[in-house]
């Protein structure tokens, strides 16, 4: 048995909780917050054992194979860096950190303890994502020269909600980065080569919207994310032979691959994912390996990414 415990008691805890149920030999162990109050109302509603009012406690006192951090972005830092302490694998919901200097800190401390650490974009794992490298390696629409895509949607403008919140790490970069940035490359297997972009500041001077535009080794990738207009959120992949559709890229579970004159090939549709399952099975092939990182959703991944955010936010 695999066991996990859960540093924060926020909303996206309910849906890791929920995706960890469906692993036969994963069990949550215990949670815990900076109020018990709010850790044993968790532990109750989704049936964890054990609660605790500190972090630090249930990392002394529970015999955990990993911890799931989700506290919002700002916590981040300190609550890996806690848990690598105690030499604990840690499984950090997207996205890492603030800083590309947090990051490049908090994988260097990883493999000074010895002690794996994987931030959690869940999407670089779902079937849909293998499937759709699956008909890029089998050269279904050629070689990936073009990708363009979008996600956004109209986040409440309220300074105290974590997408308009400085405090908390608000921002469409730092919030829908990980799947602009990480998703894209490795769909089509390419290494991002160089990038630009723009952002439109508004609402408690946050950045509303971003476009960002990237060179792969060989295609052009241009992205749009947004906290304050709902988008469509569909992706394509086109290649001198045909293209790939992702109705709601990041969050979806289809994928539709048609030739060059429009014609529908092939539809993959995976009705049955709740999502962060398949990150989680990735953690547990990780530790159980001996390894300290994923090759997939690897530290260079993070990195790079948290330099586009400081690059964006130097804007």
């Amino acid at each position: 048995m695999f066991r996990i415990g859960i540093i924060g008691a926020a909303r996206i805890a309910h849906k890791f909780v929920r995706s960890a149920e469906r692993l036969r030999d994963v069990k949550i162990s215990a949670v815990a917050s900076k109020s018990l109050e709010r850790a044993a109302a968790f532990a109750a509603e989704m049936q964890i054992p054990i609660s605790y009012g500190s972090y630090e406690e249930m990392l002394q006192k529970e015999p955990l194979d990993a911890v799931y951090i989700a506290t919002t972005m700002n916590y981040h830092y300190e609550n890996t860096m806690l848990a690598l302490k105690y030499r604990i694998p840690v499984l950090c919901e997207k996205a890492l950190t603030d800083t590309a200097g947090h990051a490049r800190e908090m994988f260097r401390y990883a493999e000074e303890q010895q002690t794996f650490l994987m931030e959690g974009t869940w999407t670089l794992f779902t079937p849909k994502t293998l499937r759709v490298r699956e008909w890029i390696r089998e050269g279904r629409i050629g070689t990936p020269n073009l990708i363009q895509g979008n996600i956004g949607f109209a986040a409440e403008k309220d300074p105290k909600n974590r997408y308009f919140s400085h405090e908390l790490g608000g921002g469409a970069m730092l919030d829908l980065g990980a799947y602009m940035v990480q998703v894209p490359p490795y769909m089509v297997d390419q290494k991002l080569v160089s990038y630009d972009g723009w952002t439109v500041r508004g609402f408690n001077g946050i950045d509303e919207k971003i476009f960002l535009s990237m060179r792969f080794d060989q295609a052009v990738c241009n992205m749009i994310g947004s906290l304050s207009t709902a988008l469509p959120e569909e992706c394509l992949i086109a290649g001198e032979r045909g293209f790939i559709r992702l109705p709601r890229f990041h969050l979806g579970n289809q994928a539709f691959l048609y030739d060059g004159q429009g014609n529908l090939l092939e539809e993959y549709s995976d009705p049955d994912s709740v999502g962060f399952e398949y990150e989680i099975e990735e953690m547990i092939r990780c530790v159980r390996a001996g390894k300290i990182q994923s090759d997939i959703a690897s530290p260079e991944r993070s990195i790079q990414c948290a330099e586009i955010a400081d690059w964006f936010r130097n804007k």
